[in-house]
């Protein structure tokens, strides 16, 4: 249990409450998205009780039509400080954050730190990344407040959008 000593940057939390229920809870990834959706609500629940130190990855993205930007996008997910790179996508993937696009083509710029660091397409069962997806979330942001963000590219290839970002080429405007 933490006690409410928070040794890490401001993003780690430390929760923690009595248990008295010693139930058996399976063992997950270590995950718990914001939206606390199936699989992964048991595990919040679980870390919760248990007092565990989390790490909180902001997120937000880019609007998709004009009518889209009423309210912020800005979210977050709750990981575990060990989280890999592969682990937070997956979460915001299952949490339904990015919007679906008429036609399924939509193309996402994954950014960290200002920077590009992969794509993620609608189309696509699984992001491709210019990092290893292997690598802990925490890598990417030194001591600056975690954020990835989402840039909407239309429905470019994402193929093409992904060799540029590879190849370290500036991206012409979207529009």
């Amino acid at each position: 249990m933490c006690s409410g000593f928070n040794p890490g940057p401001p993003w780690y939390r430390c929760q923690s409450v009595a248990v008295g229920d010693d139930r058996q809870l399976p063992a997950k990834s270590g995950l718990w998205t914001a939206s606390r959706s199936a699989p992964y609500a048991v595990w919040s629940e679980y870390n919760f009780l248990r007092g565990a130190m989390m790490l909180i990855l902001a997120i937000d993205r880019d609007s998709v039509h004009a009518g889209d930007d009423l309210i912020s996008h800005a979210n977050s997910v709750r990981l575990d400080p060990t989280a890999t790179l592969g682990t937070a996508l997956e979460a915001i993937q299952t949490m339904h954050y990015l919007p679906s696009i008429s036609g399924d083509e939509a193309t996402w710029i994954i950014c960290a730190s200002g920077q590009p660091i992969g794509v993620l397409a609608q189309q696509w069962e699984a992001p491709k990344l210019v990092v290893p997806i292997e690598s802990p979330v925490t890598q990417f942001f030194g001591e600056d407040e975690p954020l990835l963000f989402f840039r909407y590219w239309c429905q470019t290839d994402p193929h093409v959008v992904f060799s540029r970002i590879a190849a370290g080429e500036v991206l012409a405007s979207r529009y």
